[in-house]
């Protein structure tokens, strides 16, 4: 039994996305602001932002540890917004409601692009951990070079009918698709 257990540890653990903590802990801090930097036709209801961090099933202690570390980023919440950070499944994904934002963890191009198409319908921003994403339509990632930028796909912002922050455009590199 004992190596039956091992064996399904390894195989689990080789099927997880290696996260990088001090990323972990920049997407934290920034992706919750993020929403308060776009401008869309459908506002935040209740004063609250509903922020789901999907994951793969091999990165659930990843998602957790997203959600908590934005959670601890703002205690208080945000400029008098709560926020609600909620992990689901990509599997799962057509259960949430009036969510703001989707941070997508780690995943390949085929189980990402319906759920930008989902986001796009919905006007959801989204944010991937890996910048290669934004090939795939996700609107926001990071920029890792001589400092940490936001790295905006400005063109899928619009086909979600968000729009970004003038100070936003301003910090970030902007994403083409001829970077690919």
């Amino acid at each position: 039994m004992k190596p039956l257990l091992i064996l399904f540890i390894l195989i689990a653990s080789l099927c997880a996305y290696t996260y990088e903590n001090q990323m972990m802990q920049t997407y934290a801090k920034i992706t919750p602001r993020l929403v308060l930097m776009t401008t869309r036709s459908r506002p935040i209801q209740n004063k609250t932002i509903n922020i789901a961090v999907l994951y793969e099933e091999g990165d659930r202690k990843a998602a957790r540890r997203m959600a908590e570390l934005m959670q601890n980023a703002y205690p208080e919440g945000l400029e008098n917004h709560l926020l609600n950070i909620q992990i689901t499944p990509y599997s799962q994904v057509h259960s949430l409601k009036n969510t703001a934002l989707f941070f997508l963890l780690e995943s390949d191009a085929e189980t990402i692009q319906p759920i930008i198409d989902l986001a796009k319908q919905k006007q959801i921003l989204t944010v991937a951990y890996s910048s290669r994403h934004l090939a795939n339509g996700a609107a926001v990632s990071l920029y890792i070079g001589k400092t940490v930028k936001p790295y905006l796909n400005i063109k899928a912002a619009q086909e979600s009918s968000i729009a970004f922050d003038n100070l936003l455009i301003k910090i970030s590199k902007i994403y083409h698709a001829e970077e690919e």
